[in-house]
Formats: C-alpha cells, sequence, structure tokens
C-alpha cells in the first residue's frame, strides 16, 4: 500500500505458500538464487474467482500483462480465457513467456522472451545471433503475435512487427550489476507506455532505457518516472 498499489485483487489459496526468493550476492553481483515455493495447480473455486476478479478489472484496464513465472497459476486454459477475454475487448496482451511451448499464448499482441528463452521455445541455440529474425518470424506467424521484442542482455533489443522492419536497440546500462527483475521492467514500462497512447517503438525505446537504469542497481530496484 506503500507503493499506492492496491491488495483488493490478491487471492488466497489455501494449499499454497507464497513463493521466497532467497538471493546469495558476493561483491554486489548475484551468484545463486534459491527458491522455496509450491507450484500446483489452483482449486475449480480458486480459478473462478481469479477469471472473475480478472474480467470485472478488465473493463478499467487500458493494457494487458500476463508474467509467466511457471509457478503453477498460469495453465494452459487460463492463458486462453484471459488472453481471449482481453481481445475481445480490444485489449492489447503482452506477455512475458516461460517454458518451451509458446502455442500457450496465441492471440497475444505481443511476447517479451529473452534470447534464451525464444531458442528453448523454437528449438535453436541462443548463441546463433543470425537466426533470430527467422526464428523470430516464424513465431510471430504461428502464433498469431501482432509484434515480439526479444532482449539480449547486453546486446540490447530487438523489435519485431508484422509488416515492419524489424528494429534493433543497444543496451543502455553504463555497467551492470545485478539483472534481477529487468525483464519485469521491461515488459511493465511496455505496458504504461503503450496504455499512455504512445506507439509500439516508441514504448519499446523507453522499456530498453529503463531497463538499462535497473540493472545499474544492486537488486530488486524501481524507477521512477523522473
Amino acid at each position: 500500500m506503500k507503493a499506492n498499489v492496491s491488495d483488493k485483487f490478491i487471492i488466497a489459496a489455501e494449499n499454497h505458500t507464497t513463493t521466497v526468493k532467497t538471493r546469495v550476492i558476493a561483491h554486489s553481483q548475484q551468484v545463486l538464487r534459491i527458491d522455496q515455493e509450491i507450484n500446483t495447480e489452483l482449486n475449480k473455486f480458486e480459478t473462478e474467482h481469479l477469471l472473475q476478479i480478472v474480467k470485472d478489472a478488465l473493463t478499467k484496464a487500458e493494457v494487458v500483462i500476463i508474467s509467466d513465472y511457471a509457478k503453477g497459476l498460469l495453465t494452459d486454459d487460463i492463458l486462453k480465457i484471459l488472453i481471449d477475454e482481453a481481445k475481445s475487448q480490444n485489449k492489447n496482451v503482452l506477455i512475458d513467456p516461460k517454458g518451451k511451448d509458446f502455442k500457450k499464448y496465441s492471440g497475444a499482441t505481443i511476447l517479451t522472451p529473452n534470447k534464451k528463452e525464444l531458442g528453448e521455445a523454437c528449438g535453436f541455440d541462443e548463441d546463433r545471433v543470425n537466426v533470430l529474425e527467422d526464428i523470430g518470424r516464424s513465431l510471430m506467424t504461428q502464433i498469431n503475435l501482432s509484434a515480439l521484442l526479444v532482449t539480449q542482455g547486453e546486446n540490447g533489443m530487438t523489435l519485431m512487427q508484422n509488416n515492419k522492419k524489424s528494429i534493433y536497440m543497444k543496451a543502455s546500462a553504463r555497467e551492470i550489476y545485478d539483472v534481477t527483475g529487468a525483464g519485469d521492467t521491461v515488459i511493465a514500462t511496455l505496458g504504461v507506455s503503450i496504455g499512455a497512447g504512445n506507439s509500439l517503438e516508441t514504448s519499446a525505446q523507453i522499456a530498453n532505457t529503463a531497463a538499462g537504469i535497473v540493472v545499474e542497481q544492486v537488486g530488486t530496484s524501481i524507477i521512477t518516472r523522473e
């Protein structure tokens, strides 16, 4: 609440515990993370409760962000319902994906995988940079995406859009201390900017700058508008 973020949409799940992530830091660098979690699916009642909350919130939303952590919440069925419901209301759907099967995100507006995640999902070595464009374009066609934003760490980002030339953005970080939360920063900033009416190109540029700022900080950090 101190950050002016409402907690009224939080669901208490009786057979789950909140994931706890323990980070081991040495010389300002994260060297290890230990997760304590339960990643089983929600029961029927909890699922129905979740979907009703989302449907109610959608009417006031400008954009929908789905951040998949593979913790058991976002099943294929729930994802389909969320994407279909959002698209039926003409909402842009931004997804930070996880796993090796991106078909479950079919119909989303844009995915924001990193290069490694894209490689795992499409079955290619992430070091083969020369095939990034072909693989990305093929994925967009297969799962009906409007765009794909591939984050590449210290090598920046590549934005691909249907019927447009790809845009490559250099990384803006001066020095990288901790990449914790960089992907979250990208999709959050992208969503805020698109929701405010900016183009996808402008939003991606802003997101790239935002990511460059947070990786210069140690630990999970946020950025201000200023």
